[in-house]
């Protein structure tokens, strides 16, 4: 128990002809057959690819509900764009580059199971941790034109 949190990249895929490519279609028809599944004319699918996942990092919880959730801590996915995601990865970036600043630019947040409040070894593995799982699908030319969620429960 305590603050589980998540971050998936989805994608809407057809089998449309009016909608999408002939590449596409192909490759939608492939992910059905992975999964047994009989392509059928005129259907789509949601992909959806967890990327990234934190528990207790309360550091960068409190990140997403200021900057992609409009201050409300809700326990619902959220929306966040690829340049909100960036900004993320460039803050844990220059805290690890320059740690006497943390707790300005990521400030822990106290919560009920959050985990801990101190800055410590176990904040920058986070950080760490988060450059470590974001940067892979922002440099990924595959996930261009997806879109991105947050989810944070406890």
């Amino acid at each position: 128990m305590g603050l589980d949190m998540s971050l998936k990249a989805e994608k809407h895929v057809s089998n449309s002809s009016l909608k999408t490519t002939p590449a596409e279609r192909e490759a939608y028809k492939a992910l059905l057959e992975v999964f047994g599944i009989d392509p059928i004319p005129n259907t789509s699918a949601m992909l959806s690819v967890t990327f990234a996942v934190w528990c207790k990092t309360n550091q960068i919880h409190r990140w997403f509900v200021e900057n992609a959730q409009d201050g409300n801590d809700d326990n619902d996915w959220h929306y966040v764009s690829r340049d909100q995601l960036q900004d993320l990865v460039n803050k844990c970036k220059l805290v690890l580059d320059n740690k006497d600043k943390a707790g300005e630019i990521l400030p822990r947040q106290a919560g009920f199971f959050f985990g801990s409040t101190t800055i410590d070894e176990f904040y920058y593995q986070e950080l760490k941790d988060t450059v470590d799982q974001i940067t892979p699908v922002l440099n990924n030319p595959k996930f261009e034109g997806w879109e991105f969620y947050y989810l944070a429960t406890w």
